[in-house]
């Protein structure tokens, strides 16, 4: 700025000169004269000829003033982008070690759930082989006690019977045709008193009465088991594709209510020819006599059939309620939804074990729920609704949708 004001007094000097030359020139007398009025002049002429160029100047200074604010407001915003981005990188690499760690809990859990899995199938595997090394650890002794109990009970119904048939004021069959007892027909057997001899079933009478249906026909048969009085069972020569199964559970129409109180399906209820279940106490009976296997025959309204086969199939007593105790290796097309009801305990609606839910009352059954209530329910209410999650009789490892038939047959294990 000091060498614009220098030039502009330079200028003005060398105006204030050559005017005064000049006028010297023309006439040096009137250049005294007229000295103050060519001062004025002089003045005048410097101030218009200086004016825009203060002016130009002023604005300049301005403009350097604007721009060296300006120069400072792009390093403040260069300084604050520097800082955003190495917050910025700071947040990525946080998000980066997060991401890490989510990834890991990941993978730790899928390990967890692995080692969770072979773990419980190792555990089966350990209770199926020690269930296997009781079974064998029977002794000599024992076996020739539990011979002796069925030959002395053996020789007791024989001898029974023979008092049966030789007095007929106590027995009277009449219109006996193939050994079968027709519907109509009443039987009254005052010595035996058998109590369970219902009026609407028909059974065959064998001349030993047995525990299983080995060597039997598809029919109903009288059972006697020890612990408990003689009762009807059918037996099943044709879906398992083998003679010898005990029929213990069956659905097919809907035509009887499975939703029923701890009593009834401790002691049984259905027909024998229909939709029934055993009893409770019946099947613990059963099998606890002797080890036996359990076959499930499952068939959809599509017509489409699976089966599941269980090797080692064990219920516990009624002060255990009937737990699932034991199940054995699996088999079969259905897939294995009972598994996840082993060591589960039965429940009616009026006798729950499960908490907090009542699943029996939930579903209007009584099963071996677990604590998700089922995988498996046959028991259900009886749904001609194909549709899925019917909540009705389901095997959900097959499919979702309801079945129209169902049965549970076991027999005793031959190897």
């Amino acid at each position: 700025m000091p060498n614009i004001f220098n030039f502009i007094l330079l200028i003005c000097v060398f105006i204030e000169v050559s005017e005064q030359t000049i006028q010297l020139d023309k006439d040096q007398h009137t250049l005294c004269v007229d000295s103050r009025k060519n001062d004025e002049k002089c003045g005048a002429h410097c101030y218009k000829v200086v004016k825009p160029l203060l002016q130009y100047a002023v604005l300049v200074k301005s403009k350097e003033k604007q721009f060296d604010e300006s120069l400072i407001k792009v390093h403040d915003l260069e300084t604050t982008v520097k800082h955003l981005e190495t917050t910025i990188k700071d947040k990525e690499i946080q998000l980066e070690l997060q991401l890490e760690l989510s990834n890991a809990y990941k993978k730790n859990n899928e390990i967890k759930d692995e080692l969770l899995i072979e773990k419980n199938k190792q555990l089966l595997e350990l209770q199926t082989q020690i269930e296997r090394l009781k079974l064998n650890q029977i002794s000599e002794a024992q076996a020739k006690i539990l011979n002796q109990l069925k030959l002395e009970e053996q020789v007791e119904i024989f001898d029974r019977g023979n008092v049966l048939q030789n007095d007929k004021n106590q027995l009277q069959i009449d219109n006996l045709n193939s050994a079968f007892v027709n519907n109509d027909i009443r039987a009254n057997l005052n010595a035996a008193k058998i109590d369970n001899l219902e009026e609407n079933h028909d059974f065959i009478i064998d001349k030993y009465l047995g525990s299983n249906c080995l060597g039997k026909l598809s029919d109903v048969y009288l059972f006697k088991v020890p612990g408990i009085k003689h009762f009807a069972v059918p037996c099943d020569s044709s879906l398992a594709g083998s003679a010898g199964w005990t029929v213990i559970h069956r659905r097919q129409d809907g035509t009887e209510n499975f939703n029923r109180n701890w009593a009834d399906y401790r002691s049984g209820f259905g027909n024998l020819r229909g939709e029934f279940f055993i009893g409770l106490e019946k099947l613990h009976l059963l099998t606890k006599s002797q080890p036996h296997e359990l076959y499930i025959y499952l068939n959809d309204f599509n017509n489409n059939t699976r089966y599941a086969r269980y090797s080692n199939f064990l219920i516990g007593k009624e002060t255990n309620s009937y737990e699932l105790e034991s199940l054995g290796e699996y088999s079969g097309t259905a897939d294995d939804a009972l598994l996840q009801h082993l060591n589960s305990k039965f429940s009616t609606p009026d006798r729950s074990v499960e908490k907090p839910l009542n699943c029996a009352e939930i579903y209007k059954s009584g099963w071996w729920f677990n604590s998700g209530c089922y995988l498996c329910n046959l028991n259900g209410l009886y749904n001609t609704r194909n549709v899925d999650n019917s909540n009705a009789i389901e095997w959900r490892t097959w499919h979702f949708k309801p079945l129209k038939f169902v049965q549970m047959m076991i027999r005793p294990k031959t190897n």
